[in-house]
């Protein structure tokens, strides 16, 4: 492992009570563990995990759970040559995790990603989960500059009169047409995560993710982790999206329409306004969205205008980079 075959090592001496994601494959059951301890969240299984890995290419994975009396915590952590992507802190309960022997693990782990490993870039992120580690963020700010953003959510413990209420004055009108007039396919087969795999490619023109990933969301639909949405007018496909979720929450994950088509029949207010619906009447409690983000990128900036119309809740988010 060339620089890094001694960072396990280093990370296991400052706590004794530590075991890693990959020390789980042989017995593949990590999932397994995650449920028994009571966490819900699926930004945190094995399928996002190795999701995360290819996705971004990073070359090691040193995610970890550390255990404590009454509590454990993951920490999804990959590292490549030059790149470091972290995760906070993910409990599985809802009781403060800032206590001493806490805090002492993060303040020695944090000082040595930051001080020793000399690395171009570090980025960390949200798993987009409830989370209560402000030591971490503020152990952190020793060593980076962060940076505030938005998680954008739309909140389903409302009443759907009332989530109808907070869309965008404009979006209305349309999703009323447009409910007239499309058919809306809710899907959990194979052969619909190729059609979007292939309606993928067709509308980006070429391939931009490598076939495993796609594997992965294959075995999410088949685990029950996903689910797909197809929209029609009469017999024609105006687009496709794909939706992992868990117990509380389900994210859009990868969303394709027809750009000739979507400009004209507002495919994808359709689509959002049923997935709302869907999720609601499956007692899931939010939808994530994306982060609300400043961007000079228009395209960016229009997907982010466009979600917002449909967030009915922003959740402060930290991130920072040294790039």
């Amino acid at each position: 492992m060339k620089d890094f075959e001694n960072i396990k090592t280093t990370i296991k001496s400052f706590s004794n009570k530590i075991s890693f994601f990959e020390d789980y494959l042989e017995i593949n059951n990590w999932d397994e563990e995650l449920k028994s301890q009571k966490f819900d969240s699926i930004r945190i299984s094995s399928n996002y995990i190795n999701y995360f890995k290819l996705y971004y290419s990073f070359s090691y994975d040193f995610t970890f759970k550390i255990s404590f009396n009454d509590f454990s915590i993951v920490n999804i952590l990959f590292i490549s040559d030059n790149n470091i992507y972290l995760f906070p802190p993910v409990v599985n309960d809802t009781i403060s995790i800032e206590n001493n022997s806490v805090k002492k693990f993060y303040k020695n782990f944090l000082k040595f990603l930051f001080e020793q490993l000399k690395l171009k870039k570090i980025v960390l992120n949200l798993p987009y989960v409830n989370k209560n580690a402000d030591f971490f963020y503020f152990t952190i700010s020793k060593y980076n500059n962060l940076k505030c953003s938005f998680d954008m959510f739309i909140n389903l413990n409302l009443t759907k009169e009332e989530i109808w209420s907070s869309l965008r004055k404009s979006y209305k009108p349309i999703i009323k047409k447009c409910e007239n007039n499309y058919k809306l396919i809710v899907s959990n087969s194979n052969d619909s995560l190729y059609e979007l795999k292939n309606l993928h490619f067709e509308v980006s023109g070429k391939k931009t993710r490598n076939d495993e990933t796609w594997e992965i969301q294959k075995k999410m639909i088949e685990e029950n982790q996903a689910v797909i949405f197809k929209i029609f007018l009469d017999n024609e496909k105006l687009g496709m999206s794909f939706f992992s979720y868990d117990k509380t929450t389900a994210y859009y994950d990868v969303g394709v329409y027809k750009r000739n088509l979507e400009r004209k029949y507002f495919t994808t207010h359709f689509m959002l306004w049923k997935a709302i619906c869907f999720f609601k009447e499956k007692g899931l409690s939010k939808i994530y969205l994306d982060k609300h983000i400043n961007s000079e990128d228009s395209k960016v900036k229009d997907i982010i205008k466009f979600k917002s119309g449909f967030s009915n809740q922003e959740i402060l988010s930290v991130v920072c980079s040294d790039q």
